[in-house]
């Protein structure tokens, strides 16, 4: 058996229309139905994860209105013209919440995570380096969107911070 290395690449880009849709993005989030998630790999505040697909969700009109431009120039600098979208949810964690190592599959060529509320002390999310293992902290700041492929394990630590985290994650194919 002969063993390779592929190496993989993230982008981390700022939203543009970060701070003229935050507010608004934030209180159709906290309109939208959510529950917590606890078990062995998550304990998170409040997410609309676990809810039925076909229930209306404000926020991700919203929010696709404003993101579609940045999602299309981010894929064509990964050549990845051709998309459909995926699955979209949003997350917010609370002190001491977290989000166990993951990975979102084969249902996602990419996955994205746009951080809509990240406090400075607050948890960034680290990427799991398929090949050697090592654990990514990626350099991100509120605003940002971080964009990798869909295989890779990745998490977000515990909250050690007062103030919520709150993401807004989805899926291309």
């Amino acid at each position: 058996m002969k063993k390779y290395k592929l190496e993989f690449q993230y982008i981390i880009t700022p939203f543009k229309k970060h701070k003229e849709i935050k507010q608004q993005l934030l209180k159709l989030i906290y309109e939208c139905p959510a529950l917590p998630i606890r078990g062995e790999d998550e304990d998170i505040y409040r997410s609309d994860w676990n809810l039925s697909w076909d229930t209306k969700r404000e926020y991700i009109d919203f929010f696709w209105s404003y993101m579609e431009a940045d999602i299309r120039d981010i894929l064509k600098e990964l050549n990845h013209e051709q998309y459909e979208f995926g699955n979209c949810w949003f997350q917010q964690y609370r002190k001491n919440n977290e989000h166990k190592p993951h990975q979102h599959g084969q249902n996602a060529s990419y996955a994205f995570v746009y951080f809509v509320e990240l406090p400075q002390d607050g948890p960034k999310t680290t990427l799991i380096e398929p090949y050697t293992g090592k654990h990514i902290e990626v350099d991100v700041k509120e605003g940002d969107i971080l964009v990798f492929p869909g295989i890779t394990w990745h998490y977000s630590p515990k909250n050690n911070s007062k103030d919520i985290k709150t993401i807004v994650a989805f899926n291309i194919n």
